[in-house]
């Protein structure tokens, strides 16, 4: 009897014990810490607000189950006590450098904060909404903060001197060194932030010989203004061939040419005020304090099965956008947030029609692709239409897909299991295609 109660209460025991680390680990991985992040107001602006990170490791640890945030090319993840020093360091190393004069602990902790509260907000928005198997079972995605190095796909990070990269983000592929050796091995996908860095442009364009918007004006003046005289030139021609030249209507038709010159000169002259005017004297972009810029980024991770973000085209980055605008709610995408960035922003609510240039790399950050899939939105349906954009990206390459033919092919596959009425929403989407030049 006694052996029989002593067990019992060893039994006990070792219940309480298994079931206080069971609590504990629960503990550990559910918890919450508020912080001050970046969110958007009802009006598009913003606002410094304290928020919850759930699923943290550790209340003064940047990590969750997703995500892991680090300083630089540091592998730890970045802590409060961390931050202190590298604030402390930087007061000592870079004290006379502008570039990094607002890097202390509190404005380190908010991009911290900030980056990681977001990115799960994306990563919520592919789980819960789309139902992403593969984002599912992404492995931890390792985000940088205040990263300068130019991305080598032999080495991960090329030479600290090697083209300092400033204002901009970028997401890279798992890859491996081309040869492996001590503290240099493989690597999974990552997400980067560049530190902002102010370029005077108001100095770059008064050194130049001419403003390049106004090079820009007085080529399409050398191209219109001719074109408006040979045509009033063939006019006339033809008018006095006929004997009409005092007809009201060769009367009316030459008036109403030197009024459109006057016009056009008229438009030139305000562009040239204008300019001057929006132009920003600095440009800048500090990318991890951008909620739109994370959910671009990790939306590039979460395509990444299919589509690779090793390379910038017009489908691959607004693919991208279409998702960071539907994170977040909202077709424009970096704008009113001057206190982090002076970039014009994309909106998704403009309705342009297709031209052949769009095509091109250069055009690879123009909103042209992400106004053309939020306008699918108004044909199908929010949620039809984000379900339709989402399979698409099983039908597309990265280096071979382009618009007219890429895009507008995946659309119509992905209509083939993801629209409700395939026949239908095809001819739908068909007229709409149609209507943007496609």
């Amino acid at each position: 009897m006694k052996n029989l109660y002593s067990n019992k209460i060893l039994k006990n025991a070792l219940l309480a014990a298994l079931g206080a680390l069971t609590l504990a680990g629960l503990g550990y991985a559910a918890v919450s810490e508020n912080y001050d992040v970046v969110v958007r107001k009802k009006n598009g602006g913003y606002e410094i607000a304290s928020r919850p990170l759930e699923g943290l490791i550790a209340r003064d640890a940047f990590e969750t189950d997703h995500f892991r945030v680090v300083w630089k090319k540091e592998e730890e993840t970045l802590t409060l006590d961390r931050i202190a020093q590298i604030a402390e360091e930087t007061k000592t190393i870079h004290k006379d450098d502008p570039l990094w004069a607002d890097r202390d602990a509190d404005r380190i902790r908010l991009m911290a904060a900030n980056v990681l509260y977001h990115a799960e907000a994306a990563h919520r928005f592919f789980t819960d909404r789309l139902a992403s198997e593969d984002v599912k079972k992404l492995e931890k995605i390792v985000i940088r903060l205040d990263l300068t190095n130019k991305y080598s796909q032999f080495e991960r990070f090329a030479n600290d001197n090697y083209q300092p990269q400033y204002n901009n983000a970028l997401s890279i592929e798992a890859g491996k060194p081309l040869k492996p050796r001590p503290g240099v091995g493989p690597w999974q996908r990552e997400i980067w932030f560049r530190p902002e860095k102010k370029i005077p442009i108001g100095e770059i364009l008064a050194q130049l010989p001419e403003d390049p918007a106004n090079a820009q004006i007085r080529e399409a003046r050398a191209e219109l203004y001719p074109m408006q005289i040979d045509l009033a030139f063939r006019n006339t021609l033809y008018a006095a061939f006929q004997s009409r030249l005092d007809s009201a209507g060769y009367i009316d038709s030459i008036v109403r040419q030197g009024g459109t010159m006057l016009l056009m000169e008229g438009a030139f002259q305000v562009l040239k005020v204008v300019n001057r005017v929006i132009i920003p004297q600095k440009f800048y972009l500090e990318t991890a304090m951008v909620p739109e810029i994370i959910y671009h980024e990790f939306s590039h991770i979460a395509l990444s099965d299919y589509m690779h973000p090793d390379l910038s085209t017009p489908v691959n980055e607004g693919m991208a956008d279409f998702f960071a605008a539907s994170v977040a709610d909202s077709p424009k995408l970096a704008k009113k947030i001057r206190a982090y960035s002076t970039a014009v922003g994309k909106n998704g609510n403009k309705r342009q029609f297709f031209q052949m240039e769009l095509e091109t790399l250069g055009k690879a950050q123009s909103d042209y692709v992400l106004g053309l899939l939020w306008g699918l939105r108004d044909v199908l349906g929010e949620k039809p239409a984000t379900n339709l954009i989402f399979g698409a990206r099983k039908f597309l390459t990265t280096k071979d897909s382009d618009i007219r033919t890429g895009l507008v092919t995946a659309l119509l596959r992905s209509c083939e299991t993801a629209c409700e009425s395939p026949l239908r929403d095809r001819m739908l989407i068909h007229q709409y295609l149609q209507d943007r030049g496609l």
